[in-house]
């Protein structure tokens, strides 16, 4: 299957009745935008353990 659009550099925030609240790496609360993927059969969310 083909996907229109990837992203990377996301981190997860929260995981809840099939959604995912992501935010960008460096992300600023009065700036940047908070990302909501809402799992389907359209949708593929790969999670890669984070680094510290």
């Amino acid at each position: 299957m083909h996907f229109r659009h990837r992203y990377s550099g996301l981190r997860l925030i929260a995981a809840r009745d099939g959604r995912c609240c992501t935010v960008p790496i460096g992300w600023r609360a009065r700036t940047d935008h908070v990302h909501g993927l809402r799992e389907a059969d359209d949708v593929r969310i790969e999670l890669t353990p984070g680094v510290q």
